[in-house]
């Protein structure tokens, strides 16, 4: 199970239509891809969810397959139709396929692609996307945030768990936590550009035996218990 996730910000000035040659559009879009984007009612905010949709496709593609190139082109985007704010679709690549969901806003854009399997399996998704502050050091804000939530989600002190490297980024963390954590933690992606940083992580609820169906039926009745004392 992969997870990649693009964000794009679009009040970069290399984000406006006049700055785009066609050679780029021709080179990064199919005609039916132009054909959705010129037609829409924002051609620019559909232009950049194609472009992420495609990045954050590859980016989980690339983890099961390293020898992948980054052909634009050949990550072809298939949005539903009647989108709002909340664009989902797929992005196709050679025989392959990954589902991905957007959210839209005025000056931004960001894109969660998964594989196929994650639908219908017990992984939860944990993402985000928010505001940088001018000066700062973009790659260390995203990792930190990241590395909050998930924490959050484990039951643990940010401390105890560290990312490192970026292609992909990898979570570390000491047994006793992912051993003590109902979830185990299966991808995680970054990104960040302009004014905008994100990222998106996969995770899954682990099974439960005797003991931990015992525990949390305990912790039930004793909140059951307290409330009506």
């Amino acid at each position: 199970m992969l997870i990649g996730n693009d964000v794009v910000d679009l009040t970069d000035a290399e984000c406006s239509l006049n700055n785009l040659h066609s050679r780029f559009m021709d080179r990064v879009f199919s005609a039916r891809e132009r054909e959705t984007i010129f037609a829409s009612p924002d051609p620019k905010r559909t232009l950049w969810l194609h472009w992420a949709a495609k990045e954050s496709a590859y980016k989980a593609a690339v983890k099961g397959d390293p020898e992948l190139t980054f052909s634009p082109r050949r990550f072809r985007v298939r949005l539903q139709a009647g989108y709002d704010a909340w664009p989902r679709g797929t992005v196709e690549y050679g025989a392959k396929e990954m589902q991905f969901r957007g959210s839209l806003s005025r000056y931004r854009v960001h894109v969660v692609a998964a594989s196929k399997s994650v639908q219908g399996s017990r992984a939860l998704e944990s993402k985000a996307v928010f505001r940088i502050g001018t000066g700062s050091d973009a790659s260390v804000i995203v990792r930190e945030a990241a590395r909050a939530a998930l924490a959050w989600r484990l039951g643990c002190s940010p401390s105890r768990l560290g990312i490192r490297g970026s292609r992909p980024p990898r979570v570390i963390a000491d047994t006793a936590v992912l051993e003590e954590s109902d979830f185990d933690i299966l991808d995680l992606s970054l990104s960040h550009h302009g004014a905008w940083g994100a990222y998106a992580a996969l995770l899954v609820e682990k099974p439960r035996g005797p003991r931990e169906l015992w525990k949390s039926a305990r912790i039930a009745e004793d909140l059951r218990t307290s409330r009506l004392q």
